[in-house]
């Protein structure tokens, strides 16, 4: 077997650590108009399951808006998108919180 796939199929049995998706709904929900706030909702826009064969639409240099713990969550989100949690219902149920908040935002 591949080491990527041994890779995934490992990753797919570890359970995952949604807090730093749920600190960034939070973030959001309580600022939705910031620009740390759509700079995160973008990123996490961009790991739409759909979207991963076209690839990301957020540019990285965006980061650069961020403050250092913004960063820290970001690259949390990066790590939570390889390891599949951006085809779970909990990241859907958060993508959907998002869209009301920047919406009403």
């Amino acid at each position: 077997m591949p080491s990527e796939a041994r890779d995934m199929t490992h990753a797919a049995d570890m359970p995952l650590d949604l807090a730093p998706l749920e600190a960034v709904c939070a973030l959001i929900e309580s600022a939705p108009g910031s620009a740390g706030s759509l700079v995160f909702y973008g990123l996490i826009k961009g790991m739409a399951p759909e979207l991963e064969m076209r690839g990301n639409p957020v540019a990285l240099s965006r980061l650069r808006m961020l403050d250092a713990e913004q960063r820290r969550l970001a690259y949390a989100l990066m790590e939570l998108h390889a390891q599949g949690a951006n085809r779970s219902a909990e990241w859907a149920a958060c993508v959907a919180r998002l869209d009301r908040a920047v919406a009403a935002g």
